[in-house]
């Protein structure tokens, strides 16, 4: 008798997955929770992350609105999966966790359908419209800050005090805005005493950065304002009398900032300018109230981001 021929062997070893190259844009959100994002992601996906959008399989889109936060993954054939979730329940420190967990799976899913026979599903009634997920845009801040600033005139140690409140306008790395402030001193002459009070709006452009919690911003203004210089006598001889001019200067600034939260930020800014404007008052029998020259001060303040 013959032997029937052996039938051929089928291979019973499960399909690979293709791995995908995955890059991750974030610029809809806080640059605070999109860098912790992408610490976690590099965990969950290891060496599939990469820097460059242009080499990567799979680009990632992270979109925020308020407390909800949208992720899609779609790959260069069109194979996509988005996924959203509301963390308003959520604390501050799990949040990039969520996120990064959620890229994680949208991505594995991808890979499974490359692998994994089509599935034939029964046709769903839709219950509610799809949710339409923006396009990213590069980020725009609008925020408005108080803070506490030191100046002086000439490096003479004779220092304004005072305060003041701010507004800027952010989009990407560009930054517009506007500062008013108020500031005094008194200085004291053998004849009596003289009352320095300034003022002044302060709108200005720059650049800015960030790392992190961390951000750095250097640019330029013009300072311009009134002051205000009263005397007030102790010699009966000497009569008290009030200079009232306007006052500018041309500035350059940089500052630093920490963000304590996505919404709070305590800022350091330094500037120095040269008064092209410059006032100065006269004192009987002692030396001139100068505000001219050149003009230097810090400020240190909170901001909100809106």
């Amino acid at each position: 008798m013959g032997a029937e021929p052996a039938a051929p062997a089928r291979s019973t070893e499960a399909p690979r997955l293709s791995r995908l190259a995955v890059s991750i844009e974030g610029d809809a959100c806080s640059s605070a929770l999109v860098d912790e994002v992408l610490y976690l992601a590099k965990i969950e996906l290891r060496t599939q992350l990469v820097d460059s959008p242009a080499g990567a399989d799979c680009r990632v889109t992270i979109t925020c609105a308020a407390s909800r936060v949208a992720v899609v993954a779609r790959t260069a054939d069109g194979k996509g999966r988005a996924h959203e979730t509301d963390l308003s329940e959520v604390s501050e420190s799990l949040r990039p966790r969520v996120v990064a967990l959620a890229i994680a799976e949208l991505v594995h899913e991808i890979e499974i359908t490359d692998v994994e026979p089509p599935r034939v599903e029964p046709p769903r009634v839709p219950s509610e419209a799809p949710i339409e997920i923006p396009r990213a845009a590069p980020r725009r801040v609008i925020a408005l800050s108080a803070f506490a600033h030191a100046s002086s005139f000439r490096l003479d140690q004779k220092w304004l005090l005072g305060g003041g409140i701010g507004a800027t306008f952010g989009r990407g790395r560009f930054l517009t805005g506007i500062d008013a402030a108020i500031a005094t001193r008194d200085e004291h002459f053998a004849t009596g005493t003289a009352h320095v009070l300034l003022t002044y709006v302060a709108p200005q452009l720059g650049l800015r950065a960030s790392a992190g919690r961390f951000g750095a911003e250097l640019g330029a203004g013009f300072a311009l304002g009134v002051a205000h210089i009263t005397g007030e006598t102790s010699d009966p001889r000497a009569n008290g009398e009030t200079l009232t001019e306007f006052w500018g200067a041309p500035f350059a600034f940089g500052g630093v900032a920490y963000a304590a939260s996505d919404t709070i930020s305590i800022g350091l800014r330094g500037h120095a300018g040269w008064v092209t404007l410059p006032v100065v008052g006269l004192v009987w029998k002692g030396p001139t109230v100068d505000l001219k020259g050149f003009w230097s001060g810090a400020q240190i303040g909170v901001t909100l981001a809106l």
